[in-house]
């Protein structure tokens, strides 16, 4: 039984929110009785592991928004005039310029070195 379903046809019985244990029992009773249910489709194995890699990339994607905006935080903080000149900040010449006022350390193995 769907506990949303459960819940709006108690509502609609006797148009109270109140909540027991003997109202829940006699609605789902009369749900089964009229036949308002409906049968379980039991999901795949690769639709669920789908459904995970889908959260996954967008908590991934908010994660980078996040980080994309701290970064054009602070750049507007300590450099308000690189927007200014630079469309995009994480541009080869945008990196190049800070990287040189800053003193930026590179690693030879990040992708922003390139």
């Amino acid at each position: 039984m769907n506990p949303h379903l459960v819940k709006r046809n108690k509502e609609n019985r006797d148009n109270t929110p109140s909540k027991s244990d003997i109202k829940d029992a006699f609605v789902i009773a009369d749900m089964v009785k009229n036949g308002y249910y409906t049968f379980i489709k039991e999901t795949r194995k690769e639709f669920m592991e789908l459904r995970v890699l889908i959260v996954n990339r967008e908590t991934i994607a908010h994660h980078l928004v996040s980080v994309k905006n701290q970064i054009h935080r602070w750049v507007d903080i300590v450099f308000p005039e690189l927007r200014q000149v630079y469309k995009h900040l994480i541009g080869s010449g945008s990196l190049a310029t800070l990287r040189l006022s800053l003193r930026l350390p590179t690693f030879k193995n990040s992708p922003l070195a390139r």
